[in-house]
């Protein structure tokens, strides 16, 4: 199921950056073209995450939460690498977007397995 779902939520995010790339970066610098799909993206992948690949009931809020502080970190080197090949090595877009993209799936999955739907440690009594 984690392929499927991670895949689904891939190329979303891989065709979400890309379409706000191309409607915003004659206005927006391409970091925060980044900045701003990294957000979308997050809340879009979320549910299907939780729901479907790692099957955690309630804590809706608290596992949101969690998951930008699992996504925040990895957008925020994802934006920067985006400008730098773009801006700065002139690759093309849609090249540098899939290679960052596939970095993204394999760092979110481990940081969601073990920290945004990790199961909370039993305290000592």
């Amino acid at each position: 199921m984690f392929l499927l779902v991670g895949g689904a939520n891939t190329v979303f995010g891989y065709f979400s950056t890309l379409s706000i790339y191309f409607l915003l970066s004659p206005r927006i610098h391409t970091f925060f073209i980044g900045v701003i799909a990294t957000l979308l993206n997050i809340t879009v992948s979320f549910p299907s995450n939780k729901l479907l690949v790692f099957r955690t009931k309630g804590r809706w809020l608290s596992e949101y939460l969690r998951s930008y502080l699992v996504y925040g970190p990895i957008g925020l080197l994802g934006a920067t690498a985006l400008t730098w090949l773009v801006d700065g090595l002139h690759v093309n877009i849609w090249l540098a977007q899939g290679s960052i993209m596939a970095a993204v799936a394999v760092f979110s999955y481990f940081g969601h397995s073990k920290f945004t739907f990790g199961r909370p440690a039993k305290q000592p009594r």
